[in-house]
């Protein structure tokens, strides 16, 4: 079953020792979730916060001092682990978003940053979003980050670049690395591009990420606004990487673009 295959293959990306260590060198908000945070700083202050794809803990020193009461989650351990070592007042849950022991509306904003919901298939994306409404309150916010499917470059191949480095020595090394991880990105490329999906309302695309290991899903800004709507949510607004505000009906290159949804009242 396709979303089974899926669930492992990421899964086991982000439970690698060094995508941890990698992640974990990550600390500072994007711009956007700066712009976002500003938006929602009524709704946080003293509120219940709940962090879904916690990692290793890029949004809590950010979203824990605001929250009367903060909670993470993650599905990889191994992240979880890091982010515990960090924020050890943090209460962490090892727990999978599809389908969160949490009770109905008992937090007042979710954020699921940095694409994190781009790690599943369709249907499992729809079963996140139906969680995440069961948990909040009416009136709660929902914000999050997913690819966007307009964006100028998903799944071309890019040769490597080789530059001199200084000595022809470094030069060398640096190209046999480059060299290497192109090769590995043609291997996965070819190993991975057969099991696409390419849908009206989406694509699961095996992009340049990662050196093509892995699946990720793509959607239009118009099409998740209706996603978004059709899961009970309203009062959708955008916004770009670079923390600006995107209308609806602007063209939008950026690979990614960050949502702010509420859940009536």
């Amino acid at each position: 079953m396709f979303s089974d295959y899926l669930y492992r293959l990421n899964r086991r990306y982000y439970s690698d020792p060094a995508v941890v260590e990698d992640y974990a060198g990550y600390t500072s908000l994007l711009a956007a979730e700066e712009t976002i945070l500003g938006r929602l700083d009524g709704d946080l202050r003293d509120r219940r916060v709940l962090d879904l794809g916690v990692g290793t803990g890029r949004t809590t020193g950010h979203l824990r001092p605001l929250a009367r009461f903060y909670l993470a989650l993650d599905y990889s351990a191994n992240m979880l682990g890091h982010c515990r070592g960090v924020h050890r007042q943090a209460a962490l849950i090892l727990c999978d978003a599809r389908r969160v022991a949490l009770p109905d509306r008992s937090f007042d904003v979710a954020f699921y940053a940095w694409n994190g919901i781009d790690e599943v298939d369709h249907d499992d994306r729809l079963r996140i979003l139906a969680e995440t409404w069961r948990v909040l309150v009416p009136g709660g916010r929902l914000a999050f980050s997913t690819h966007n499917l307009d964006c100028e470059r998903i799944s071309a191949f890019r040769p490597p670049e080789l530059k001199w480095r200084g000595s022809l020595a470094r030069t060398l090394r640096r190209a046999t690395t480059d060299l290497t991880g192109a090769a590995t990105g043609i291997f996965n490329r070819l190993r991975m591009k057969r099991r696409e999906v390419h849908a009206p309302t989406h694509s699961i695309v095996n992009d340049h990420a990662c050196r093509f290991s892995l699946l990720t899903y793509y959607i239009s800004k118009r099409q998740q606004a209706r996603q978004l709507e059709e899961a009970g949510f309203a009062d959708v607004e955008m916004v770009r990487p670079d923390g600006s505000p995107l209308p609806i009906d602007e063209e939008c290159r950026d690979d990614y673009i960050y949502y702010l949804a509420r859940k009536p009242a």
